[in-house]
């Protein structure tokens, strides 16, 4: 059943419009550093090697692959100062006393950030166990096989429920907005609490999750079409050897678009959603223990909580 209000996520959506211009700029440089790395790494290798060709392809994709190593190097500063504080801001948008509007909010949900999460290395080392315990929830509760009943087709399935996991990427953040909300001295512990949240509604959230990908993809392709030709006209005038490399400059700068304006607008759509839920549930210990069995990542996170020097009170868990 969709529970999708497009009038309410345009209203959270639009009340945090200075993280969309943060973001529209980060997504731009590291559009614009991918581009650059491209044709600096072609230019490069052509010039070292004398001739064109294959040559200018190789340097290239160093090239590219340099500015993506860079990139990835600041990418959990640019979560800890734009992304974290934008999902923030629109579940404080939700609570009888929002964050001020304008410039001050952006400093007000950096603030609540900063108190959770003391810098880059704790977010670095939370964040790749948060996605991969949260992509295992689509595969627990049958992931495709919510939508493909017919047996035989096992293998469309597995493919579907990965597609599934892929869709839901921009809904990781409603973990860490949850971690956020609660306020709580544990960040691990918090953690552990949203993604448990997050799987026993994970059949209502998948169900408007792919219904907001749907749109924000659509919205993406669209966005693809229409920077395709200047893009073409663009690379024209770069080196023969990446000037046929159009296509990948329209796709860094649809991508660009797609993460600054439309997965926070899917955001936006699923956080009343997950936070009505989660006020009035409380964390599940059945889907604890299915978690910590499929996923390594979530019983990783139920270690450091369980380390943490402050009490896991959510599962009756004295600290360790």
């Amino acid at each position: 059943m969709l529970e999708i209000s497009l009038d309410r996520a345009w209203a959270i959506y639009k009340r945090a419009w200075p993280f969309l211009l943060l973001r529209l700029a980060a997504g731009l440089t590291a559009a614009l550093a991918s581009l650059s790395g491209l044709i600096l790494g072609a230019w490069l290798l052509e010039s070292l090697a004398g001739r064109g060709g294959i040559f200018g392809a190789w340097g290239g994709l160093m090239g590219l692959w340099g500015a993506a190593f860079l990139i990835s190097r600041l990418r959990w500063r640019v979560r800890l100062a734009v992304g974290l504080p934008h999902a923030a801001a629109f579940n404080e948008g939700l609570q009888n006393s929002p964050l001020a509007q304008g410039e001050d909010q952006v400093a007000e949900a950096q603030a609540l950030v900063a108190e959770r999460f003391s810098g880059p290395v704790l977010l670095s080392d939370m964040d790749p166990h948060i996605r991969a315990a949260a992509g295992a929830v689509p595969g627990l509760i049958g992931g495709a096989r919510l939508f493909i009943t017919m047996r035989g087709l096992d293998g469309l399935a597995a493919v579907l429920t990965w597609l599934i996991s892929l869709a839901m990427t921009p809904a990781v953040d409603l973990v860490y907005a949850y971690v956020v909300h609660l306020r709580a001295a544990n960040p691990w512990q918090a953690a552990r609490q949203g993604l448990v949240l997050y799987g026993q509604n994970s059949r209502r959230l998948i169900v408007n999750g792919m219904a907001a990908a749907a749109m924000i993809w659509s919205a993406t392709l669209l966005m693809l079409l229409i920077l395709a030709p200047p893009m073409g006209g663009l690379f024209a005038a770069f080196p023969d050897s990446v000037s046929n490399w159009s296509l990948l400059g329209a796709v860094l700068f649809a991508w660009a678009i797609k993460s600054a304006f439309f997965d926070p607008f899917a955001l936006a759509a699923l956080t009343p959603i997950f936070f009505r839920l989660a006020e009035s549930q409380t964390p599940d210990p059945e889907w604890d223990r299915a978690l910590s069995e499929m996923s390594p990542a979530f019983r990783r996170i139920r270690n450091r909580a369980a380390g943490w020097n402050f009490e896991a009170a959510a599962f009756g868990e004295t600290r360790g």
